[in-house]
């Protein structure tokens, strides 16, 4: 059961474990409309309740591109491009973690 941040859990034989702490929700990204080079390497995704594992965040990016996570925060995702954004426009992207998926947003212009 959940109350105020803490977490009981029933162990083997009964006994109780108190956890402490605070339940992320699902990640959120800051919206972006800043221009990006359709030669670029990278693009960085920031917003909150990213998985610090680059591995835990999956991620769908549009117009074409395809790439992995190269690293990671909470408040930070860093994607190298194995294939660029393939047109101009505006590119989404979409968060998936152990904490939910967040909603599609905006996170750069392809220029």
């Amino acid at each position: 059961s959940s109350s105020g941040g803490e977490i009981q859990v029933s162990g083997p034989g009964g006994s109780e474990i108190l956890v402490s702490g605070s339940t992320l929700g699902a990640p959120e990204i800051d919206a972006s409309a800043a221009n990006l080079s359709i030669l670029a390497d990278t693009v960085v995704i920031t917003g909150r309740n990213f998985d610090s594992i680059a591995a835990n965040n999956t991620w769908d990016l549009g117009l074409g591109a395809v790439g992995h996570t190269t690293a990671a925060s909470a408040t930070q995702i860093t994607i190298t491009f194995e294939t660029k954004p393939q047109t101009t426009g505006n590119l989404m992207a979409v968060i998936t973690n152990s904490n939910g998926t967040s909603d599609e947003a905006q996170i750069a212009t392809v220029v």
